[in-house]
């Protein structure tokens, strides 16, 4: 009976479009937490995006990453209800593929900008600390940082969904095995595909990340170390019970006092 069953459906997928799909309770639960990203994600992205928008104080270089990284999230957010939809049909069809390479190729493209753009908020970071102020300023000028968000979306567009539209590097669609959107394993290139967007997306960005936290941390640590010194050195006036000003000198934990008047 089970034999059966298999030639039934492998018959019904060889002869029409449209077949139905195994059910899968795992997808399902996947779905649910898909939606519930969809509904979080958008009201805390939106909310980021309209503080930014609304008050002139948080319109900063390092804000316009911060929104840039919001938008990249709310774009993610805004497929997830396609991803529930591929997860809890019943039927397949030949229009989850379209949806599928819809979702898949905006999830991976948001997924790259996010990345890039923790990059650039470290980076920002760092330069602030480091640098100056003016040549802080000079750097990031409005018309910089429309290049840098420019290239940043530019790089992913290439890496993640140029390749299979426009290179036959990978396929993306909709997975029967797992009864979601994903990109497809048994395609011919989909190995180079997969290397290509772990090759593109991580090494570059994580020691972009690395080496400006570590940078930061040694500055701050300097700052401390001085601020400490600064303070064992520390000079102040204070009077004593009898209403007479002394100075104390504070230093190495010894405190010595000279009279300045009565």
């Amino acid at each position: 009976m089970d034999t059966m069953s298999a030639t039934i459906v492998v018959t019904n997928m060889t002869s029409t479009s449209e077949y139905e799909l195994p059910k899968s309770v795992d997808a399902m639960i996947i779905g649910l937490l898909n939606a519930l990203i969809f509904v979080i994600g958008l009201v805390g992205n939106t909310m980021v995006i309209l503080a930014v928008l609304l008050s002139k104080k948080l319109q900063t270089a390092s804000n316009t990453f911060i929104v840039n990284l919001a938008v990249a999230d709310l774009l993610t957010c805004l497929v997830m209800p396609l991803f529930t939809t591929a997860q809890w049909v019943r039927y397949y069809s030949s229009s989850l593929e379209g949806l599928c390479r819809v979702a898949t190729g905006v999830v991976h493209t948001c997924i790259g900008g996010s990345i890039f753009t923790l990059a650039a908020i470290a980076l920002n970071r760092y330069i602030l600390i480091w640098s100056p102020h003016r040549i802080y300023r000079k750097v990031y000028t409005p018309k910089v940082l429309f290049v840098w968000i420019t290239l940043i979306w530019l790089i992913t567009i290439s890496l993640s969904i140029l390749p299979p539209l426009a290179f036959d590097v990978g396929k993306l669609g909709f997975d029967v095995s797992v009864h979601t959107c994903v990109s497809l394993r048994d395609y011919h290139s989909s190995k180079l595909y997969e290397n290509l967007l772990v090759v593109g997306f991580y090494p570059l960005p994580l020691l972009i990340i690395t080496i400006s936290y570590v940078g930061i941390f040694i500055r701050i640590t300097k700052h401390t170390r001085r601020l400490n010194k600064s303070r064992d050195n520390l000079t102040t006036a204070a009077p004593d019970k009898m209403g007479r000003l002394y100075i104390l000198n504070c230093k190495s934990n010894k405190t010595s006092r000279r009279e300045v008047f009565t």
